[in-house]
C-alpha cells in the first residue's frame, strides 16, 4: 500500500528504481525514510542508506535499510572501497558544499561497473526559470519549507542539463 509521502516523491523514486537491476547491495545517499526500498522489493538484496535525520533514519530501519546517520558536509562514506553495485543519489547533491567531492566518495565504494543514479532539479526548467526571473526568488523545490528550501538545508547550487561530472573529472 502507498502511503502520502510516497506519492509525492514516487515519480524520481519511481524513475530510478526502474534503473535498478538485481544486485547484492545498493547504497541510498540521502535515503530519508527509505522509500526507496517499496521500488526495489526482490530486486535488491541489502539496501543501505545514509542521512543525517535520526527521525528519518529510524523509519528507514523499519523498512529494512541497513542505515547510518552520516554528515555528507564532515564525514566520508562509512563504506569500504568498491562495496556497492548501484549508488542512489536522488537531489541530495544540491544541498552538498563540495558535490564533486561527493562523487568522488561515491565512485570509491562503487565496484567496478557499477552504477550512480543520481538526480537534482532542473534549473532551467520552465517552472522554476518563471519563479526566478518574474518572481525574483529561487525556486522552492521541496515541500519541507523548513529545511531544504529556506532553512539549513537549502539548496547550494543548481544545475542544468549538462555532463557535468564524467569519469575523467572523477
Amino acid at each position: 500500500m502507498r502511503d502520502y509521502y510516497i506519492l509525492k516523491t514516487g515519480e524520481r523514486v519511481e524513475v530510478a528504481a526502474r534503473h535498478v537491476k538485481k544486485c547484492n547491495r545498493l547504497l541510498d545517499v540521502g535515503c530519508g525514510d527509505g522509500v526507496l526500498s517499496f521500488f526495489l522489493k526482490g530486486k535488491v538484496l541489502r539496501i543501505y542508506g545514509i542521512d543525517k535525520s535520526e527521525g528519518d533514519l529510524k523509519i528507514a530501519k523499519k523498512r529494512g535499510v541497513f542505515t547510518k546517520k552520516i554528515d555528507l558536509e564532515r564525514e566520508n562514506l562509512p563504506y569500504q572501497d568498491s562495496f556497492f553495485d548501484f549508488v542512489t543519489c536522488l537531489d541530495v547533491i544540491e544541498h552538498i558544499k563540495d558535490p564533486h567531492g561527493l562523487v568522488k566518495e561515491i565512485y570509491r565504494v562503487l565496484k567496478n561497473g557499477g552504477r550512480l543514479i543520481i538526480s537534482t532539479p532542473n534549473i532551467k526548467f520552465s517552472d522554476h526559470l518563471v519563479t526566478l526571473i518574474f518572481r525574483g526568488h529561487f525556486p522552492t523545490t521541496s515541500e519541507d519549507k523548513t529545511a531544504y528550501d529556506g532553512g539549513p538545508y537549502s539548496l547550494l547550487y543548481f544545475f542544468r542539463p549538462k555532463k557535468y561530472f564524467t569519469e575523467s573529472r572523477i
